[in-house]
């Protein structure tokens, strides 16, 4: 028999059609709410809808949870259920051990575990990362880029057409103070343009981290402040050459200030060789962890949209020299879209986004990940949105702050930060310490690497997106559980095992199971479920927190329980069963989380 539908759902079937019958004067008027497991005591899963059909049909909810236990019973589909009980209101079932075992053989053989079609027909824009040029990508990028992946992926398992990018500040007062830094570096005769302009990849980065330190600096202590600025005006001017390549019309004018006329050639140099070098790092940093991009969007491009929008919409107003968005007439805020120098801000720029977004994809859901303190400004921006007349879907997702436990104090603004490349290979070389075995340096080298990620991603993804996060380096390499390393370590052992015991067959089950495995059994078969949960609330820790839940009792089922057992094949075989869906399980599950499970740790 093919299992289309989940437990969850039959079982939601099965109790919908009964309450039908039973009561059809309760007309819909009520949600079936259906539990899963939840321990021994409990059943596979419950409901409590008979408290709830009591306050419909004014009677005694323990006699409406009789009718319903009764009517189940005679119910096509019934042949899945072992025993419904009532308990007080509460309906507890328990599944037959052949459909539980059917279930999974039917996930392994059609190797469909962690696929569905919750998403189908959503067309899903997924914005995150955003790690700017000309500025070393940190650990908060590295939070937005670790959760943003994962949601991405899980979207698409749920058949979703989904498509992840990544919006960039190729302008800015940032960009500014990098080349200021790279120009006073220049001058002091640290290194020459040329050295500039002809360095290799690795050896650009560090001039432009470095730069940016100085430029940073000089600017909050108000020492080249005004020059800063002034810069930040004529790389506006050069950037447009962007915009003008993808054939948008330009219709900002930024002026050449008089400081800089005889520097425009150099800084123009500067400007592109940095754009590129930076462009180039971000995509193989990333890389590393997984992420590859549909599309790089830019604030030198998206500036020249919104721009136009702003200057040409009613809805927008002069202030001052700048133009705004009253939002106080909405009981919003103020949001400043364009300064008094004429310089589009960031609500601009995403105007332009939005719409550039739109044209490109016609998505039917624009996500956008961002750190929590941006909350106000993005629900000031879904209300622009609105106004623009743009009837879509907008979903913000607010992450909390990372925070290095000893490295607490870190400024992203004058570059006293913790790159995304030092975490990962300081935890790299922790791991190539703690975990050297007889087998050798060398075979740990070459999945140190996958370890680390691992680590890194689970440390994050178990906790709530909204969550401030503090990472403590020793825990997250922990072997004893709710790490990433503790899960590769159960589909490791689980591998090991697959191959000790070679091809089994499961034709007959065994005449009784233990508790270890029938608590294992019925947790397995709610991966889809937590998967559901997981993706329409966007939130990655409900996956997490369930895969590091099967490894505890996967472990705790093979300490207790003999395996390769030859002289009882039908046991071996269940239990070798078991071993394979949890494998299957943990592989998919890792890979949604968005890091890679390796044959042995």
């Amino acid at each position: 028999m093919k299992i289309s539908k989940t437990p969850t759902q039959i079982v939601e079937k099965i109790i919908y059609d009964s309450i039908k019958q039973l009561y059809p004067q309760a007309q819909s008027n009520y949600k079936i709410a259906i539990e899963t497991f939840k321990g021994k005591n409990y059943g596979h899963l419950s409901s409590s809808i008979p408290l709830e059909l009591s306050k419909i049909l004014k009677r005694n909810p323990i006699e409406i949870g009789d009718e319903i236990v009764g009517k189940i019973y005679s119910h096509q589909d019934s042949v899945v259920v072992d025993k419904a009980i009532n308990v007080k209101g509460f309906i507890n079932l328990y599944l037959k051990l052949e459909f539980q075992v059917d279930f999974l053989k039917e996930k392994i053989e059609e190797n469909n575990f962690g696929y569905s079609e919750t998403l189908k027909g959503e067309k899903i824009l997924i914005e995150h990362t955003n790690a700017n040029p000309f500025k070393e990508p940190h650990i908060g990028h590295l939070m937005n880029n670790i959760i943003g992946e994962s949601i991405f992926r899980l979207t698409l398992s749920a058949s979703a057409e989904s498509y992840s990018i990544c919006y960039q500040g190729d302008v800015g007062i940032h960009v500014a103070k990098c080349i200021y830094g790279i120009l006073k570096s220049i001058e002091s005769k640290k290194y020459s343009l040329d050295d500039f302009l002809s360095s290799n990849k690795d050896t650009a980065i560090e001039y432009i981290n470095e730069a940016y330190k100085i430029g940073s600096e000089l600017y909050e202590n108000q020492v080249d402040k005004k020059s800063i600025q002034l810069l930040n005006v004529l790389i506006f001017h050069i950037s447009q050459e962007f915009p003008k390549r993808k054939g948008l019309k330009i219709v900002n004018d930024y002026p050449i200030p008089d400081l800089y006329n005889t520097k425009y050639d150099i800084i123009s140099k500067i400007y592109f060789k940095g754009r590129k070098e930076s462009l180039e790092y971000f995509l193989h940093i990333f890389k590393k962890y997984g992420s590859n991009f549909d599309r790089n969007y830019f604030e030198s491009e998206t500036g020249e949209i919104g721009s136009k929008i702003v200057k040409e919409n009613p809805l927008f107003e002069k202030s001052e020299g700048a133009v705004i968005w009253d939002g106080k007439k909405y009981g919003r805020n103020v949001q400043v879209l364009t300064n008094q120098y004429g310089i589009p801000t960031y609500g601009c720029k995403d105007i332009g986004l939005v719409f550039q977004k739109i044209e490109d994809y016609s998505p039917t859901t624009l996500l956008t990940l961002t750190a929590s303190e941006q909350k106000f400004y993005f629900e000031d921006m879904f209300e622009i949105f609105r106004q623009l007349g743009i009837s879509k879907n907008f979903k913000h997702i607010c992450h909390g702050e990372l925070k290095l436990l000893g490295r607490e104090k870190m400024s992203s603004r004058t570059g006293n930060i913790v790159s995304a490349k030092d975490i990962l290979e300081e935890l790299t070389e922790e791991i190539q310490i703690k975990f050297n075995s007889k087998k050798g340096q060398k075979a740990l080298e070459n999945r140190s690497e996958k370890i680390a990620i691992s680590a890194l991603k689970f440390m994050i993804l178990k906790s709530n997106p909204g969550s401030d996060i503090k990472f403590d380096k020793e825990k997250s390499l922990e072997l004893t559980g709710n790490t990433g390393p503790y899960l590769l370590y159960t589909y490791a052992r689980c591998r090991s095992i697959l191959k000790k015991g070679g091809i089994f067959n499961l034709d007959r089950l065994p005449d009784s199971i233990n508790e270890d495995e029938k608590e294992l059994l019925v947790n397995l078969l709610f991966f889809e479920e937590i998967l559901s949960r997981s993706t329409t609330e966007l939130n990655p820790s409900i996956l997490a927190n369930y895969l590091n839940q099967v490894s505890q009792l996967y472990n705790k089922f093979y300490n207790n329980c003999s395996i390769i057992n030859r002289t009882n094949d039908i046991t071996q075989n269940f239990r070798l069963f078991l071993t394979l869906s949890v494998s299957k399980i943990i592989d998919r599950g890792c890979y949604l989380l968005g890091f890679e499970t390796i044959e042995e740790l």
